[in-house]
């Protein structure tokens, strides 16, 4: 082969091997919203391919109308902030906070609910999914922001020492109905309270 084919034949590998490359890398897509004091490592389990929320559907009406029941909000993965040689240890707060649309409307909140649990600088916090009901309103729509809370001890009490909020952007929506056939998909940005599957 010239060198010119072989140059060409590399440069053709190379693409192949960087179109692979990108195709397995997993991006973080929550929205930071807001940040402040000290925190530790924090993200979201929140893709296009993993939504950080899922949506479930009820039927409604009987003529294949799907009403939004409950949400489900994953948990954060959360890490204690590394501050000194030992094992460093926090105290996390998880919120989740369920907000509601009114047509073109601003973003007002809905409900909340939290639990703890302890994070440690080398293993995160073993935090629970928090599922939340909603009442239909047609022409509402619904989405989820979490806000993580960081606690340091300090002389014997724990004592709030940074906070973080994010947004969840994609959410996994399911309805699942015999007389109307399954409907399972992955949304950007917030669940209908209402849609139909017909």
């Amino acid at each position: 082969m010239s060198p010119r084919t072989v140059t060409r034949h590399v440069l053709i590998a190379l693409g192949i091997a960087a179109l692979m490359a990108a195709s397995t890398l997993t991006v973080s897509a929550d929205t930071l919203i807001s940040t402040n004091g000290q925190v530790g490592p924090n993200h979201l389990k929140d893709t296009a391919g993993h939504p950080g929320a899922r949506c479930w559907y009820v039927e409604g009406g009987g003529s294949g109308e799907e009403v939004l029941d409950s949400i489900r909000v994953k948990p954060p993965v959360v890490f204690a902030r590394d501050t000194t040689a030992m094992r460093d240890k926090q105290k996390i707060r998880f919120k989740a906070i369920i907000q509601r649309r009114d047509g073109a409307g601003a973003w007002v909140q809905y409900s909340t609910s939290s639990t703890t649990a302890f994070a440690w600088d080398d293993q995160k916090a073993s935090l629970p999914a928090i599922d939340m009901n909603v009442v239909s309103h047609y022409g509402w729509k619904f989405r989820a922001r979490v806000e993580i809370t960081f606690y340091t001890k300090m002389g014997g009490v724990w004592n709030q020492t940074g906070q973080v909020v994010r947004e969840v952007d994609w959410y996994h929506k399911v309805f699942l109905s015999m007389d109307y056939g399954n409907d399972i998909e992955d949304v950007p940005n917030y669940c209908k309270d209402y849609d139909l599957n017909n």
